[in-house]
């Protein structure tokens, strides 16, 4: 009964999936080097993965810094769950809807008091089209029979509140399929899970050529570029990183922008240092707000003050206080204003909690690459 529920609102599942702009944003994947539980892969494939979800219960870990492409790897897993045929799925036997957990999980009253069963259920509900609600009883009989695969992401920035749900070693946690992105080597409430840290692209000149190959070729771009063209943009970035290795993250904000420069959207110069990248993707980003756009130099300002919150306390991307935020934005006339539509129009960060006493985690997501920090901290402290 299980697999025809399934099987009946796959395509639903699998459309509405793609359609979330987290994963619709990943649509692109390319298989990197990953460690395995502490072996180094040159590229993950689900044969990797598959011993880890055909037992009883399943905890995968997606460990690493920001930028280093966790929740692609993350979003391929799911893809890998709905995957029609059994040699291509992550669990042989059957299939499994994915379900994304990112935002914090709120109580709403004291008739319920399980936000982690209730997020679920939403997010079941609102991937099916089903026009009732699941009922809990069913929704337990497929996280227990792995017909569901939970994927939470950005756990380590989650209020602990949030944090304090998410505990796979407990008898009564109800996900026996679960995937969790974490910028930390979580302990997960007692539980080892099977650990994937994502391995930067190696700065030598070999690595960063396969890597801008595969994503324009992905991006139905390579064949614009020929040969000469193709291997000055690499000779550019080679030159811009020297020899030190990349996140993936850096990795494809260059490539956009060749892609940019190709079509006329941008200069035919590219960015020659790293800010100046990011400033030029931010700029990229802005310039394709139809209605009520923002100046591009209040954009930059306002984003290198959140980056600075965000960074200034260990010098490493982290989450900010709202209100700490905001108080920095005080010259802004209208910080709010300005918070929303970068995080509602641009993208460019993203807010946990709704309420002005829960925490929020203001990330700058194309901040988070490494060595951006310290090129990045010259600039927001000026």
């Amino acid at each position: 009964m299980l697999n025809a529920w399934v099987t009946r609102h796959l395509t639903t599942a699998r459309e509405e999936f793609q359609r979330k702009p987290t994963v619709s944003d990943r649509a692109i994947y390319i298989p990197l080097p990953v460690s395995l539980d502490g072996q180094v892969i040159p590229h993950l494939t689900v044969e990797h993965l598959r011993p880890s979800f055909n037992k009883g219960r399943a905890c995968l870990l997606i460990q690493g810094e920001g930028g280093a492409g966790k929740t692609s790897l993350a979003c391929q897993v799911a893809r890998w769950a709905m995957a029609d045929m059994p040699s291509e799925r992550l669990c042989a036997q059957h299939r499994m809807l994915p379900l994304l957990i990112e935002q914090a999980l709120e109580i709403k009253d004291k008739e319920h008091t399980h936000p982690f069963i209730d997020a679920l259920r939403g997010e079941l509900r609102a991937l099916t089209f089903e026009e009732d609600p699941i009922p809990e009883e069913f929704l337990l009989q497929l996280l227990q029979r792995r017909r569901v695969l939970v994927i939470v992401d950005h756990f380590s920035e989650m209020p602990e509140a949030t944090r304090q749900e998410i505990r796979p070693g407990q008898p009564e946690f109800p996900a026996n399929a679960l995937v969790v992105t974490s910028r930390l080597e979580e302990r997960l409430a007692g539980v080892q899970p099977t650990t994937v840290k994502p391995l930067r692209i190696q700065g030598q000149w070999q690595g960063l050529v396969s890597f801008l190959e595969d994503y324009l070729t992905q991006r139905g771009k390579r064949d614009r570029f020929d040969g000469p063209e193709f291997f000055d943009y690499c000779r550019r970035l080679s030159q811009m990183v020297g020899t030190r290795d990349i996140t993936v993250l850096l990795a494809k904000l260059y490539a956009e922008q060749m892609i940019a420069a190709k079509e006329g959207r941008i200069d035919s110069d590219l960015p020659e240092t790293i800010p100046d990248l990011m400033l030029s993707y931010v700029n990229e980003v802005n310039r394709g707000v139809e209605s009520h756009k923002q100046d591009d130099r209040l954009v930059h300002r306002v984003v290198k003050a959140i980056a600075w919150e965000c960074l200034k306390r260990t010098y490493h991307p982290t989450s900010a206080p709202r209100q700490a935020v905001l108080a920095a934005l005080v010259e802004e006339q209208d910080a709010e204003a300005m918070l929303t539509y970068l995080e509602n129009r641009l993208r460019l960060i993203q807010t946990w909690g709704r309420d002005e006493t829960t925490s929020a985690s203001c990330l700058i997501h194309w901040l988070n690459t490494w060595p951006a920090y310290t090129c990045w901290i010259s600039m927001v402290t000026t």
